[in-house]
């Protein structure tokens, strides 16, 4: 995995802005998948399988923002 270097140094902020973008990825694609899998499917399982992908996508979109929360310190006493 590539990462960028601020002086030579990977740093927290870099590394944090990283794994949003990747989050943020995946979770568009998965939205995406079960967009797909519901328009050219026509069974209960294509369905089902859609609505699965769609779960996911919403995990993500839960993990980004658990994510930027403990980023900012919030869950710490």
């Amino acid at each position: 995995m590539h990462y960028e270097t601020l002086g030579g140094q990977v740093t927290q902020g870099l590394n944090f802005s990283k794994m949003l973008d990747l989050l943020r990825e995946l979770q568009e694609a998965t939205a995406t998948q079960g967009h797909l899998v519901r328009m050219q499917g026509d069974s209960a399982k294509d369905n089902a399988l859609a609505d699965g992908w769609l779960v996911i996508s919403e995990n993500l979109k839960m993990m980004e923002r658990f994510i930027i929360t403990m980023a900012q310190g919030k869950l710490l006493p």
